[in-house]
């Protein structure tokens, strides 16, 4: 039985970070680095750089990779969409996607139309951005935002679109309007004519919100980052300090970084290649 109060050691970096996390969580925040010192060979000071250089490669492993956009990554953050903005933290559209639907999305800010019916639509047109619709996790919509969207827009007036057969809300110098309640019977029909797949399986349909499992995924990396910036701010002027106050643990301080930088791209590149080699794999027994 282990002594109370030590840790396994740890037999490589990511279990270090693993070992680290634990440790961080469990004690909220405060950071046992004379245990952790005392049952690793690495010196206490090299700690901070480890943990702080260590990728997050468990959480890319998890990612399907993109139907769309860059089809060789998992969805990923986008700063500069045009739309869709709900989104931005993971998913695989780009600039040039966005800007497509928001054009689509005009159409409801440009007419006489209720919030509540622009909202909605909003959120229907903005289903290609999801990660999970990007991924192919979801395959189509739900019935559920389709009898949403057509409930809030049921009194609004529409016409059809000059370039498609979809329905789009009338603007000021559209010819022929109709209610929208008038012409269309169901939620499905409404979906089915601005183009939509509609998926009964609650699995496989985009219900209006980001699937949980980006949702997690998205949590788990704001925790790692506020996490690191905590270690960062309260442990990385005192690790300086230390090292300051000693020339030999500099000049090791100093080897140890390049060794470790050398050993992350290593891992870095091996991970990237056993990537390409999977979906190789994967694409060669799919012909």
């Amino acid at each position: 039985a282990r002594p109370p109060g030590t840790l396994p050691l740890s037999p490589s970096i990511a279990g270090l970070r693993d070992v680290y996390m634990t440790e961080l969580n469990s004690r909220r925040g405060s950071l046992a680095l004379p245990l952790l010192s005392r049952k690793l060979s690495t010196p206490r000071f090299l700690l901070p750089l480890l943990l702080l250089a260590m990728p997050s490669s468990s959480i890319k492993s998890d990612l399907s990779t993109c139907r769309i956009g860059k089809t060789d990554s998992p969805p990923r953050r986008v700063e500069n969409l045009s739309y869709c903005q709900q989104f931005r933290k993971m998913t695989c559209c780009n600039k040039t996607h966005t800007d497509r639907l928001r054009r689509r999305a005009l159409t409801y800010f440009d007419a006489d139309v209720a919030d509540e019916c622009r909202n909605v639509a909003s959120k229907a047109l903005c289903s290609e951005c999801e990660p999970g619709f990007g991924t192919g996790e979801r395959t189509g919509v739900c019935q559920s935002i389709c009898d949403k969207w057509f409930a809030a827009c049921a009194d609004t007036m529409f016409t059809t679109s000059s370039v498609s057969s979809e329905y789009i809300p009338c603007a000021f110098n559209s010819m022929l309007c109709w209610r929208l309640g008038d012409v269309v019977s169901s939620g499905r029909e409404f979906c089915e004519k601005q183009g939509m797949k509609i998926v009964d399986d609650p699995t496989r349909c985009y219900d209006g919100q980001m699937h949980e499992k980006f949702r997690k995924i998205i949590r788990q990396k704001h925790k790692e980052s506020r996490a690191r910036s905590k270690f960062s701010s309260s442990r990385w002027a005192s690790v300086i300090r230390s090292v300051s106050r000693q020339p030999k643990k500099l000049a090791i301080l100093a080897i140890s970084m390049i060794a470790s930088s050398i050993f992350l791209l290593g891992l870095t590149c091996n991970s990237s290649s056993n990537g390409s080699e999977r979906s190789h794999g994967s694409g060669v027994q799919t012909n």
